[in-house]
């Protein structure tokens, strides 16, 4: 995959991205981009934030991954505050709820039905998260449900 779009970090470090992508998804890059001649490749240089975060956000800007986690929102806020990207301020309130309803829980597999909303938690590989006793364990099974909004989102963001 060839980015026309190279994003150089304060550490030196460097991620590709779309220019059409970040042209339509931020207003921060859509404001450098104006002046650049279409079908060159274009470079930024981008301070102040992590590696990993801005990999994030340039996989979900170039590919519409979310691979946010809920103790990031603090910091997508802040970098959002620069890129002004409007879909980002949905996955922070999502990370919120999540962050909120499924904080403690770790190892898990998730199955969502989007017929219903709800999120389930198929599979917990802790001990305390098991019913009954220890010679008969039985996976603890939570469910977690999304309000009607978000399910809405999330099945416009996924193409449904």
């Amino acid at each position: 995959m060839t980015y026309d779009c190279l994003i150089y970090l304060e550490d030196g470090s460097e991620l590709g991205a779309f220019q059409s992508q970040l042209f339509i998804t931020s207003q921060y890059f859509k404001q450098l981009l104006r002046s650049k001649p279409v079908g060159t490749t274009s470079s930024f240089v981008v301070c102040n934030i992590r590696f990993e975060l801005m990999k994030k956000i340039l996989d979900y800007v170039n590919h519409g991954a979310n691979n946010f986690e809920p103790y990031e929102v603090d910091e997508i806020l802040r970098a959002n505050k620069t890129f002004q990207i409007p879909s980002l301020e949905l996955v922070v309130q999502d990370l919120k709820e999540r962050g909120s309803s499924l904080e403690d829980l770790s190892d898990e597999s998730y199955e969502f039905q989007s017929d219903t909303g709800s999120l389930e938690v198929k599979s917990i590989d802790s001990d305390e998260y098991f019913d009954g006793d220890s010679e008969n364990k039985k996976p603890h099974r939570a469910k977690a449900t999304i309000s009607q909004s978000m399910h809405s989102r999330i099945l416009r963001w996924i193409g449904k």
